[in-house]
């Protein structure tokens, strides 16, 4: 439906055909709640605002991605990502806030909350991939603060395992079972 003919060149000479696809590859997403005072400081240098979900707690997701075949190969993304609101709104209510976060993977429901919507959204805040392409595509193609990394990624149907690591030693690891099929 929708073509990968479009073409760009990259800074090393490399072309790269566009809309990227993505042919195979698992993914998890998992959310939990931070500290909300820790979120404002970590965030201040970027010039957004945790969007609060309560007076002291800010949400934050872990993408975990396993890359199986994309029109750049192969490879593993690990990104961490926070709630954010623009700086002069005001927050909407709480059912408001999860469902306008969840407007930015089903815009359909961008209707139903109206300008709620567009007052909040996620920031990558952390981003590692271990393939140069997806580092020099991330950066030259979209933008994104990526960081090369050495990337484990274990996705089965009830757990998930990961790890990224950078010369410096661990930066992040974690792993869950499934409780739910």
């Amino acid at each position: 439906k929708f073509p990968a003919n479009d073409e760009i060149t990259l800074k090393n000479g490399e072309k790269v055909l566009l809309p990227f696809h993505i042919y195979d590859g698992q993914s998890v997403l998992v959310g939990g709640y931070a500290d909300l005072s820790v979120l404002t400081e970590y965030l201040k240098p970027h010039h957004v605002v945790p969007a609060p979900l309560s007076s002291n707690k800010g949400l934050v997701g872990v993408y975990i991605i396993n890359y199986l075949d994309t029109g750049i190969g192969p490879y593993h993304e690990i990104f961490v990502m926070v709630a954010i609101k623009r700086s002069n709104s005001r927050m909407p209510d709480l059912m408001k806030t999860y469902l306008g976060l969840l407007s930015n993977y089903a815009p359909f429901l961008k209707n139903l909350l109206g300008s709620s919507a567009e007052n909040i959204g996620f920031f990558a805040w952390k981003l590692w991939v271990d393939s140069d392409m997806a580092l020099r595509v991330g950066h030259e193609v979209w933008g994104y603060p990526k960081t090369m990394a050495h990337i484990n990624i274990d996705i089965r149907s009830r757990s998930t395992y990961f790890d990224v690591k950078d010369q410096n030693g661990p930066i992040l690891r974690g792993g869950f079972e499934r409780a739910l099929p």
